[in-house]
């Protein structure tokens, strides 16, 4: 006899598939510089993780000889299986401004998806700061994997606006941030301010789950830094209560940055944060970046040229 009790839940998980289906098919793809152009590759890769594939680690070539390993649900590099690269517009800002002589300091820095861009493309020098241990290792692999340990410097860290201990969650995968003492799956990580790590980036990007602000307040002598010009930072609903992005792009405008936001071939002012892809590029000295990237090399992912 038919469980009638398990029919709402059914057709609502299938409800739920068909929508996710039709977004990435008919707004994500067609959106993307590189998918859109490899329809069959990017919804048969998708398909192929919703059918229950990729449950163990592989590793993937990428582009320029890089490599990844991925498997289903690290969100991390989901973007680079699906569509040749994750958050493309930072992403190839960051393939176009970058040069070898600079700093990338890489707050949050995951599974490595803009260290392998820094070290790997760029052949900039990176420091990596990854304060869960099991994401940590993850991104160790990465690194190991494109031979590029003399180019990496990792630490195993969290920053914040006081030296400190804090409590991280572990059971959020790569959405894992700070927490409080009740919370049950936690571990304890110490944690440094961006100051006293006393380094000169020439650029930053942070993604922190919304702790964002407390560490810029950590670091006000790196953010004056005549050296940074460049700031990747995402802004989204995570922030930290009594924090809103109007703050973070206020705070940051003290420090001589202006928010925008890359389209592909041009920067564009914006009067606040970006609200299309959460990450906002700020930018201290526009003229240096537009050089940059007039100056830019094309290149090649999925044997689609950007320019």
């Amino acid at each position: 006899m038919r469980n009638n009790t398990t029919m709402p839940a059914f057709i609502n998980t299938i409800s739920k598939s068909i929508k996710k289906f039709n977004r990435f098919f008919f707004h994500t793809i067609p959106e993307h510089p590189i998918a859109r152009k490899h329809r069959a590759k990017s919804t048969g890769r998708y398909l192929k993780n919703q059918l229950g594939f990729n449950n163990e680690t592989k590793v993937y070539d990428w582009f320029a000889g890089l490599k990844y390993y991925y498997q289903k649900g690290d969100a991390s590099f989901s973007g680079n299986y699906y569509f040749g690269l994750a958050e493309w517009q930072e992403s190839l800002f960051l393939i176009k401004y970058l040069q070898p002589s600079d700093l990338f300091l890489d707050i949050g820095a995951n599974h490595g998806h803009y260290v392998l861009i820094a070290s790997g493309y760029s052949g900039c020098h990176t420091i990596a700061i990854e304060p869960i241990s099991k994401t940590y290792e993850q991104l160790k692999k990465n690194i190991e994997v494109n031979n590029l340990t003399e180019k990496v410097t990792l630490m195993n860290i969290g920053l914040s606006n006081r030296v400190s201990q804090l409590y991280f969650s572990t059971d959020k995968g790569t959405m894992n941030k700070i927490v409080d003492e009740y919370y049950p799956n936690k571990i304890s990580v110490a944690v440094q301010t961006l100051d006293n790590l006393n380094l000169q980036p020439a650029v930053i990007k942070i993604d922190v789950e919304g702790f964002e602000y407390a560490v810029f307040k950590g670091g006000n002598e790196t953010l004056l830094s005549d050296n940074l010009n460049i700031i990747i930072c995402e802004i989204n609903f995570t922030l930290q209560e009594g924090v809103s992005g109007k703050d973070i792009v206020d705070y940051l405008k003290t420090k001589g940055f202006s928010p925008y936001y890359y389209d592909g071939t041009k920067m564009i002012a914006l009067k606040e944060f970006n609200v299309e892809t959460y990450n906002t590029i700020f930018v201290k000295d526009i003229n240096l970046v537009n050089s940059r990237i007039e100056k830019s090399q094309p290149i090649s992912i999925w044997e689609e040229k950007l320019f």
